[in-house]
């Protein structure tokens, strides 16, 4: 597993200097913890069209009541390919000692004409919000994707996002179309 350390993310609440670790996801902690982390920091202006998609939410508001054990899976299904050149799910960990404080799940497709990745989630716990970790975890993961290849990222957000957007913006994501759905 091929790990970065971020030194002294410094907190704006005046938190003390912590040593964030981020790494490809290789079982530890478990997918439930993974699951269960998800599920707690995930709110309702969190879920996207994916989520839909993929049975995570039932719509735009509302968490499926599968979402644990849907993330949990997913966790199952990216555990230890962080490293290699096929396409599929990646999921990458932000700890802080032994606790979790961030994850980001990403589709990479090198084998693509132009080959990219699909940022699907970046989460932060919510006790560690503010203090760098998100955009550096990103950065990391951007960082990794340029290394295996990746020519370009993408990602979507829910629409009330305003904190993520403000990220994805500083860091050099710019809007390429807008998703809509109906019911059929």
């Amino acid at each position: 597993m091929k790990e970065q350390i971020m030194d002294r993310c410094v907190s704006s609440r005046s938190q003390p200097d912590e040593t964030v670790l981020f790494g490809w996801y290789d079982g530890s902690p478990d997918p439930d913890e993974i699951a269960a982390f998800f599920a707690r920091n995930a709110g309702s202006t969190y879920i996207s069209h994916t989520d839909i998609q993929w049975g995570r939410a039932l719509d735009a508001q509302r968490w499926s009541p599968d979402l644990h054990r849907k993330i949990a899976d997913l966790a199952i299904e990216a555990k230890g390919r962080g490293n290699e050149r096929s396409p599929g799910i990646r999921l990458v960990t932000a700890r802080t000692g032994p606790a979790l404080a961030g994850i980001a799940f990403l589709t990479a497709r090198p084998d693509a004409d132009r080959p990219y990745a699909i940022l699907e989630d970046l989460l932060v716990g919510s006790d560690h919000r503010g203090r760098g970790i998100g955009s550096s975890m990103l950065q990391w993961v951007r960082d990794q994707c340029r290394l295996a290849g990746i020519e370009k990222m993408f990602l979507e957000s829910n629409l009330g996002n305003e904190r993520a957007h403000a990220l994805f913006h500083r860091l050099g994501f710019t809007p390429l179309s807008v998703v809509m759905s109906c019911d059929l």
